[in-house]
């Protein structure tokens, strides 16, 4: 399902007595041919593919690699980590 968040207040802001909240409202769904929803069903792929931690710390994607091989085409793992790489943000609790 698609849907869209609108936000909303209640209240003047600039006096400090607004109420702010917001309403998710779907807009569309997808539908299996078969006629049957996604939602809270879920996909199980046909092919499971898994990094491993050794494949994670060596920086390679052996899961798009797998991917592209299976549309027909070759690629390296550790090229196709660069394409989309993993940008960490530290946690802050503040």
């Amino acid at each position: 399902m698609e849907s869209k968040l609108h936000s909303m207040q209640y209240g003047d802001r600039e006096a400090g007595s607004a109420a702010f909240y917001g309403a998710s409202i779907t807009s569309s769904e997808l539908l299996m041919p078969d006629g049957h929803s996604l939602e809270k069903v879920g996909v199980t792929p046909a092919v499971l593919a898994q990094p491993s931690a050794a494949d994670l710390a060596a920086g390679r994607d052996p899961v798009l690699a797998q991917a592209v091989r299976l549309a027909g085409g070759r690629a390296d793992p550790a090229v196709l980590a660069k394409a989309f790489p993993a940008i960490w943000v530290p946690y802050s609790n503040n």
